[in-house]
């Protein structure tokens, strides 16, 4: 059997300031000043937002981080906002780039995967508490719950759009996947990815050396790899072709 994959536009290039190191800097702050509140430009698994609002923060940041250096809050959500900049002004020009190539008709862009899913909630705890996604969109449709979740918006005119997603579809028979079916699983490549999370949030973990392979609540198989480099998780979608 041959497996097909649609391959996401998803590489930049690695950043000068790791992700592991700004968690470490935000974590400080714990120690130091428990009573503060958390920063404002919290981690999150893929940077949200626009480039314009996070650099106006960030001035106010920088006013602040002046006045008191030895602030841990102040240097995370500096470091975070400055990382967050980075990524969204490489974001950016990809949605621009892709942009006018699907406008002119040289090349698709593939923005959404159709999942069906016996339990609603199971689904979205999980991809939102083990994996970090964001909920982009409710509805019913014809009796049934139908759920958007991604790491960022779908949409090629936003700083951190052109995000895939997955709509998640409240169905009493869920469509076979893995073994001789046509969807074999989706491939993502995450920064972070904690195991113990995953479970606590029903996912099934199978395989855990090098990389991870596990189901999702539903069915979906799926296989994650660390990786910090990548504008978005989604890497591609194997499907059976033959």
């Amino acid at each position: 059997a041959h497996l097909s994959q649609l391959v996401m536009k998803s590489s930049l290039k690695s950043s000068l300031v790791s992700r592991s190191a700004l968690l470490r800097s935000l974590a400080l702050g714990t120690v130091f000043t428990a009573t503060r509140r958390p920063a404002i430009a919290a981690y999150t698994i893929v940077p949200t937002g626009s480039v314009r609002d996070k650099t106006a923060r960030l001035a106010e940041v920088e006013k602040l981080y002046a006045k008191t250096p030895d602030d841990p809050y102040a240097f995370g959500e500096k470091a975070q906002l400055e990382y967050d900049i980075r990524q969204l002004e490489q974001n950016t020009k990809f949605v621009a780039s892709t942009r006018e190539q699907v406008r002119a008709g040289s090349t698709r862009f593939l923005q959404r995967l159709r999942v069906p899913v016996d339990d609603m909630r199971e689904a979205v705890q999980f991809w939102r508490e083990g994996c970090g996604a964001l909920v982009l969109s409710t509805r019913i449709v014809d009796g049934a719950n139908v759920t958007v979740v991604g790491f960022g918006p779908e949409s090629l005119r936003r700083d951190d759009g052109a995000k895939f997603a997955l709509e998640l579809v409240e169905s009493s028979e869920p469509a076979p996947m893995g073994g001789d079916h046509a969807l074999q699983y989706v491939q993502l490549a995450m920064p972070v990815f904690r195991l113990s999370r995953v479970m606590a949030a029903g996912g099934k973990i199978e395989s855990a050396y090098g990389w991870t392979q596990l189901t999702a609540p539903g069915g979906l198989p799926l296989r994650v790899r660390i990786d910090e480099s990548r504008r978005g998780p989604f890497v591609f979608v194997a499907g059976r072709v033959s």
